[in-house]
């Protein structure tokens, strides 16, 4: 058990308090870990509203799809968009990056595409369509990759990122 003393300098009188450390979250003055802030997420409902609700409301209302080109029909055009979109689960997948990006900073959303490339290291060239979305946050991901040539217009910018997709499984992409 920790114990904390204020002293009292006018009066000389010692004033204790006792701390006892739940093993919940952090203590004050202590880094906060991945697991306090979901911690904090799931049990402190201030820091639930500002997480859940807040990415809620941003992605409950959705949005529509317009063209680029003069001419085509708006209403169709979006239609068919919102098909592919909730075909991908889209509204969900934008609604955890969000979560996961007011709790932990930032999150990433990985595009899976069809294409003629064998492996996921293989640069997507010729994409087909894209067949799946999945949001990752930061303690998904165990290492990331930077691209390191200073003459590179993505000089500093992730490369690759290795991600947890199971208790003893990662993948790079």
């Amino acid at each position: 058990m920790r114990k904390f003393a204020v002293i009292s300098k006018a009066s000389g009188t010692q004033t204790e308090i006792q701390r006892v450390y739940t093993g919940l979250g952090a203590e004050f003055g202590q880094p906060l870990t991945y697991d306090n802030i979901t911690f904090a997420i799931k049990c402190e409902p201030v820091a639930h509203r500002i997480v859940f609700a807040v990415a809620h409301d941003v992605f409950d209302n959705w949005f529509t799809i317009e063209p680029l080109e003069e001419g085509v029909d708006k209403e169709k055009f979006d239609e068919q968009a919102q098909k592919v979109l909730l075909l991908l689960n889209a509204q969900d997948v934008f609604k955890q990056a969000a979560v996961f990006g007011k709790a932990y900073g930032w999150s990433i959303i990985v595009f899976g595409y069809q294409d003629k490339g064998v492996t996921l290291r293989d640069p997507v060239l010729v994409p087909e369509k894209i067949v799946s979305l999945e949001a990752y946050a930061p303690k998904m991901i165990t290492s990331v990759q930077t691209d390191k040539n200073r003459q590179s217009a993505r000089f500093g910018l992730p490369e690759t990122y290795k991600i947890k997709i199971a208790e003893n499984e990662e993948v790079s992409l």
